[in-house]
């Protein structure tokens, strides 16, 4: 009898152990994914600078290349549903949006010379489904 009481209650023991740990762990994950989006949705609504801008293209970008987002045949990342980050830009008097990868092709210091006093603002964050990171932000430049 004793026996039979001493193996459930380790049972028991090993049980709530075990759901301690899964719930420190996804506390930990949980944390870190509100820093990371953190370090974007700062950004959402507000107006920056274009040198800004480049610091959050060189970010998305270094994201892109520690995950080992894939790119397609003309260069650009594509979105992988679980860390992929994407940043594209609308510039006044354009329809057309640009992505990230053609702004870094074409240098970051010359889009700090052309564009470093412009105004941009984002407006538009989307998120991951499966993960809930960050996927892409689009930033439209702000007229003047």
């Amino acid at each position: 009898m004793k026996k039979t009481l001493l193996v459930i209650l380790a049972l028991f023991i090993i049980i709530l152990a075990t759901l301690a740990m899964l719930l420190i762990n996804v506390r930990s994950n949980n944390k870190m994914l509100q820093q990371e989006n953190a370090e974007y949705e700062h950004y959402l609504g507000k107006e920056i600078y274009g040198t800004e801008l480049v610091t959050l293209i060189n970010k998305a970008i270094d994201n892109n290349k520690k995950y080992e987002v894939a790119k397609d045949k003309d260069g650009f990342y594509i979105e992988n549903d679980t860390n992929s980050v994407l940043i594209s830009i609308q510039f006044q008097n354009s329809e057309e949006i640009y992505k990230m990868e053609k702004i870094f092709s074409l240098g970051t210091n010359q889009f700090i010379d052309l564009f470093n006093n412009c105004i941009f603002k984002s407006e538009d964050i989307k998120y991951h489904k499966q993960t809930g990171k960050i996927a892409s932000i689009v930033f439209k430049q702000v007229v003047e």
